[in-house]
C-alpha cells in the first residue's frame, strides 16, 4: 500500500502493523508475517486467504442458496473468539466488523482482518468518535451522549447485523433507501431480529 501525506492514512496504518503483528497467537485473526517500511509505500506480507463474506454473500444469493445454518453458527463463534482475544489480549477493540473484513481461508475457517481503526481501550471503553462503516455501527455511536465513549459491545452489534445478514441474504436495513435514513432506523428502531425460520442458528 501507498504512504500518503495524510496523517491519518498513514496513523491507520501503523495501528493495522501494530495490531496484526501482536495478534499472531490467536486462530481467529489473520497472520502476519512482517512488514517493510519505506519512504513511499508499505509492504505486508500476511496470510493468503480465499474470500470473504461479503462474496460468500453475493455469490450465495447469485445462485439462490442460503448459507448453512450450522456454518453461520460456527462462524460466528469464531469471530467472537477473535474480538474477545482482541480486548483480554490486546486491549483493543475492532469498530469496524463487517463481512468485507471477516476473511475465509480455503477450508472455510473465519478470520478477521482490518484493524486500521481499531480503537484502544481505556478502562474497558474506546474514546474515538468517528471510526467504522455507518451502516454497521451501533446505535450508541451516533449518540452524542454517548459516542465518545463506547466499549466492545458496540463490536457485538456489529457482529449482529452481519450474522442477520448472512442469514437471511440481505441487510437487514436494505429497505431503506438513503443512508441517513438508515442511520436514524439504527438508533430509532428495535434492533432487527432473525425470521422464525433462522431461529434455531444459534440454539
Amino acid at each position: 500500500m501507498a504512504r500518503t501525506s495524510n496523517k491519518e492514512d498513514n496513523k491507520r496504518i501503523i495501528m493495522d502493523l501494530d495490531v496484526i503483528s501482536r495478534a499472531d497467537a490467536s486462530h481467529h485473526i489473520v497472520l502476519c508475517y512482517g512488514y517493510f517500511i519505506s519512504e513511499t509505500s508499505v509492504k505486508v506480507c500476511m496470510e493468503v486467504m480465499a474470500s470473504c463474506l461479503h462474496t460468500l454473500l453475493r455469490s450465495a444469493n447469485r445462485m439462490g442458496i442460503r448459507i448453512a445454518e450450522g456454518y453461520i453458527g460456527k462462524m460466528s463463534v469464531s469471530i467472537i473468539q477473535a474480538l474477545d482475544y482482541l480486548k483480554d489480549h490486546l486491549n483493543v477493540i475492532h469498530r469496524d466488523v463487517k463481512p468485507s473484513n471477516i476473511l475465509l481461508d480455503w477450508n472455510g475457517a473465519v478470520k478477521l482482518c482490518d484493524f486500521g481503526i481499531s480503537g484502544q481501550l481505556i478502562e474497558s471503553r474506546a474514546h474515538t468518535v468517528q471510526a467504522g462503516c455507518p451502516p454497521y455501527m451501533a446505535p450508541e455511536r451516533f449518540d452524542p451522549r454517548y459516542n465518545a465513549d463506547y466499549d466492545i459491545r458496540s463490536d457485538v452489534w456489529s457482529v449482529g447485523i452481519s450474522l442477520v445478514e448472512l442469514a437471511t441474504g440481505k441487510y437487514p436495513y436494505s429497505h431503506i433507501e438513503s443512508e441517513f435514513a438508515i442511520l436514524a432506523a439504527i438508533v430509532r428502531d428495535p434492533p432487527p431480529t432473525l425470521p422464525t425460520v433462522c431461529l434455531n442458528i444459534f440454539a
